[in-house]
């Protein structure tokens, strides 16, 4: 269950940045500071980062929990 709820951390957290750094307000704010080329390097490197670590944790964690969906058939279809 840990590993489910960091899993959907780092999702929510790399969608979170993706839109807050896309917002008028900041983007056009670090552009001013830092530049349009500097702040489409720094877009790509924070997007890379986290989703590298999503990618790494998740595949470190991808067998945790039950396998896949636990079906059990029901009574009436078992004697079929």
């Amino acid at each position: 269950m840990q590993s489910l709820l960091v899993v959907t951390l780092l999702a929510t957290l790399f969608v979170v940045t993706h839109i807050a750094m896309s917002t008028t307000p900041i983007r056009s704010s670090l552009v001013r500071k830092i530049g349009e080329s500097r702040f489409v390097t720094l877009y790509g490197v924070v997007a890379l980062i986290e989703f590298a670590a999503l990618l790494v944790y998740y595949a470190a964690h991808r067998f945790d929990g039950p396998p896949g969906l636990i079906w059990q058939p029901s009574q009436q279809f078992a004697g079929r």
